[in-house]
C-alpha cells in the first residue's frame, strides 16, 4: 500500500518476554502487563500473546523491507540490552528505530549503542526542544498532539525550524486524516504516522508516504 514502516509498541512481562502490545496495562484488571507473568498473560483479555512475540513480528518487518519504528513503553533495562544485542545490525543500519515517551530509556540506549537512531515521544507542546536536546539527545522527536483541536498551532513552520536547527528529524503523531496528513508532508516531517493508509495512500506520492 506504499508505507515505508511499521511501528510497534513493545511491553515486557514480569519475566522479561517481549510482546507486541498497545497498552502497558490492563484497563479491565487496573494490572500491569510487568505486573504479569508470561504465563498468566494469556488469561486475561483473552489474548493470545503467544502471536505478539516481538521477534517474529520486527523479523517480518525487515524481511518485507520495512523500518521498524519499536516504542518502548513498559520495558527493563535487560529487555533494552536484549533488543540491541538481537538486533545489532540492522539498528545500526537504521532500519530499526529506537522511541520513547521515557528519556532514561532513550539515555541507556545512547550509552550503549552510541550508533543507534532514537525518537522521543512527548506530550507537551511547551516543551523547550532546546532542553530536549540537552536531555536525551534523539536523532527524531515526536510529538504526541493529535489530542489537541488543532494541533497545528502548536507544530507550525517555526516548530519545523527549531526542531531542524536542532539536528532532529521528525516523526509525526497518528494522523487519519488527509488534509493533515498533506499538511504534515508539507512541513517536511520525515515520517508520517497513519492507522489508515488506505485513505491517506491514495493521495500521497509513494516518495511522500514515509510510514
Amino acid at each position: 500500500m506504499g508505507a515505508g514502516g511499521v511501528e510497534i509498541d513493545v511491553n515486557e512481562s514480569r519475566d522479561g518476554s517481549l510482546f507486541v502490545v498497545h497498552d502497558a496495562a490492563y484497563e479491565t484488571l487496573d494490572r500491569w502487563i510487568s505486573d504479569l507473568s508470561e504465563d498468566a498473560l494469556p488469561q486475561v483479555d483473552g489474548i493470545n500473546w503467544q502471536r505478539r512475540g516481538l521477534g517474529d513480528a520486527i523479523g517480518a518487518a525487515l524481511t518485507d523491507e520495512m523500518v521498524v519504528y519499536l516504542d518502548l513503553k513498559s520495558i527493563s533495562r535487560s529487555g533494552v540490552e536484549g533488543i540491541l544485542q538481537d538486533w545489532k545490525a540492522p539498528i545500526r543500519a537504521g532500519r530499526v528505530i529506537l522511541a520513547s515517551s521515557r528519556g532514561e530509556v532513550l539515555s541507556f540506549v545512547a550509552a550503549v549503542e552510541p550508533e543507534a537512531e532514537t525518537s522521543f515521544l512527548y506530550y507537551d507542546p511547551q516543551l523547550d526542544l532546546k532542553s530536549l536536546a540537552s536531555f536525551v539527545s534523539p536523532t527524531y522527536v515526536h510529538p504526541c498532539f493529535d489530542y489537541l483541536r488543532d494541533p497545528f498551532k502548536s507544530v507550525d513552520e517555526h516548530y519545523v525550524d527549531r526542531a531542524r536547527a536542532l539536528g532532529f528529524g521528525l516523526v509525526s503523531w497518528s494522523e487519519n486524516d488527509l488534509s493533515r496528513a498533506k499538511r504534515l508532508v508539507e512541513l517536511g516531517f520525515d515520517f508520517v504516522c497513519t492507522d489508515d493508509l488506505a485513505t491517506t495512500a491514495d493521495a500521497l506520492a509513494p516518495s511522500e508516504l514515509k510510514a
